[in-house]
């Protein structure tokens, strides 16, 4: 008999290159496939549990971790989501496997607007997991996710701060090849004034993980 540990969240064509990078991480996961106990324990859940916007998500132990990090700082004014550059991360799926996916972003940031009083604007991040923002999935509708803050205009040039957030994701390969899941932080600000004055989203010295816990199971979304 084997025992299978099982991770609880609840929360609101490859290049041969990379296939040899990640090789390890394959093996891995191909060695004990801990599905039926994860969907097993989702399935007792008191469905009760479940309202409106709560989700969650179960998978087994932790077996690849990617980190990249970036130390130079960035800007952008745009008012749609751009991925941000040098975050790109990724996370491989054997064939007929189920992974979730758990993303976790850490940065210096700073939001100012010079002339922003009364817009009450803030600054966005969201985290896409195989071309699907994560659990929570804050930017559907018009409840945001704000990573960061004007402060109604007040923020200036100096005001630095270190803010962070997590997202986590079932995915499955369906095929017979090793699935390689983008995983992307992308970022963008708002502009409720209407006018030229957009807001300035500044990060630096940022930290971006990636883990893939073998085995997935959702319940709600």
């Amino acid at each position: 008999m084997s025992f299978q540990t099982v991770k609880r969240l609840v929360v609101m064509a490859v290049p041969l290159g990379l296939l040899l990078m990640l090789s390890g991480s394959i093996s891995a996961q191909s060695d004990d496939d801990p599905q039926a106990a994860i969907e097993a324990a989702v399935a007792a859940e008191d469905p009760a549990n479940h309202v409106a916007g709560h989700v969650l998500l179960a998978g087994g132990p932790i077996t690849y971790k990617r980190v990249v990090t970036y130390r130079l700082p960035q800007t952008t004014s745009s008012t749609t989501f751009v991925d941000l550059p040098n975050s790109a991360n990724l996370i491989a799926i054997a064939p007929g496997r189920s992974a979730l996916i758990n993303a976790r972003f850490h940065a210096e940031s700073r939001c100012n607007e010079v002339g922003g009083a009364g817009e009450q604007n803030w600054c966005e991040v969201r985290i896409m997991i195989g071309g699907v923002e994560g659990y929570p999935q804050s930017s559907i509708g018009a409840d945001n996710f704000s990573f960061d803050s004007t402060d109604d205009g007040t923020e200036t040039v100096a005001s630095w701060e270190g803010h962070a957030l997590e997202r986590h994701r079932c995915v499955r390969n369906g095929g017979t090849t090793t699935l390689v899941v983008p995983v992307t932080i992308q970022w963008r600000v708002t502009n409720f004034g209407g006018d030229a004055d957009l807001p300035n989203f500044w990060l630096d010295d940022f930290s971006f993980v990636a883990e893939r816990a073998d085995g997935c199971a959702q319940a709600g979304s």
